[in-house]
């Protein structure tokens, strides 16, 4: 899979670059790539604590807390997931189409209450360290090796969680339009 420009027009939530602006940024030579990877994106007001573009830590199962992206799915053109019969409000039940960072494209559904917001892997380290603080000391020595788990890196695993890690932070550092222009993937 190639990583090519993505172009979501602006709205209420996130204010990205008009066509014209991209043109007159880079280029009529862009014009080509513009018009072959245009999405149209509808956003709704309210879709949980995470839009498009957000970085995210994400756990899956058998696998330690992993940086990803939230993008938009390309077959449905949606970003959030909402089963029905779920009320609004209720975002832990909430699904979100993740682009996985890493040497390796990965990308799946993974529910919002398996997601934290990503602020870099110091600040990591710094909840971490602060949630350890807060459990009660009789319920600390299990509570706090099941919690620890799941932030636990395997020895196999360590170069690519490390790569991973290094490439959210870079594109943390990003505005939002540069984010999704160059973590966009395109789907054959």
């Amino acid at each position: 899979m190639m990583r090519l420009p993505l172009y979501v027009p602006p709205n209420e939530l996130v204010n990205l670059k008009t066509k014209q602006m991209i043109l007159d940024e880079y280029g009529q030579e862009t014009n080509f790539l513009i018009e072959r990877h245009y999405l149209t994106v509808n956003l709704p007001v309210n879709e949980g604590p995470f839009k498009i573009g957000d970085i995210v830590w994400s756990k899956l199962p058998n696998f330690p807390y992993w940086p990803a992206i939230v993008m938009v799915e390309p077959e449905q053109g949606q970003y959030c997931y909402i089963p029905s019969g779920c009320h609004y409000t209720e975002y832990e039940n909430f699904q979100y189409y993740l682009n996985y960072f890493g040497r390796s494209v990965f990308i799946g559904w993974n529910y919002c209450s398996k997601l934290l917001p990503f602020k870099g892997y110091k600040a990591l380290i710094n909840n971490i360290q602060l949630k350890l603080q807060r459990m009660s000391y009789r319920k600390a020595s299990t509570k706090c090796e099941k919690y620890l788990s799941n932030f636990h890196v395997s020895d196999d695993m360590k170069d690519d969680w490390n790569y991973s890690v290094c490439e959210a932070e870079l594109a943390m550092k990003l505005d939002l339009t540069t984010r999704l222009s160059l973590l966009a993937y395109e789907y054959r």
